[in-house]
């Protein structure tokens, strides 16, 4: 399981997904400049709190970087390490969700 974590025109979206990339939950969510790291990982627990589901099942954390400089906030590696910090879990930072190779991960992950 992952959760897929997006900047859009203001709006941060939270994605949870399965193995086999299929949706398990999702939110969207406005996150204020002020305490902007610990409301994402507030966040992340809430959307993993509401299937049931705990930081343990995560395999990793994807962070999609693209939009973030409108933030005006913590840099992208900033936000990456304190989540990496607090979840002890892989932070992947990319460009675009879209053209991430989910399965090439995935298949790591299995071994």
């Amino acid at each position: 399981m992952f959760v897929i974590i997006q900047y859009s025109k203001g709006n941060i979206l939270f994605y949870l997904r399965n193995r086999k990339q299929g949706p398990i939950n999702s939110r969207v969510v406005t996150i204020s400049k002020k305490n902007y790291k610990q409301s994402l990982l507030r966040n992340i627990y809430n959307l993993l709190s509401q299937t049931n589901n705990k930081v343990k099942d995560l395999d990793f954390l994807l962070l999609e970087m693209n939009d973030f400089k409108s933030l005006e906030v913590d840099a992208v590696c900033e936000v990456s390490r304190y989540l990496k910090m607090q979840l002890h879990k892989n932070i992947i930072v990319t460009n675009n969700i879209e053209t991430f190779k989910y399965k090439e991960y995935l298949k790591r992950k299995e071994r």
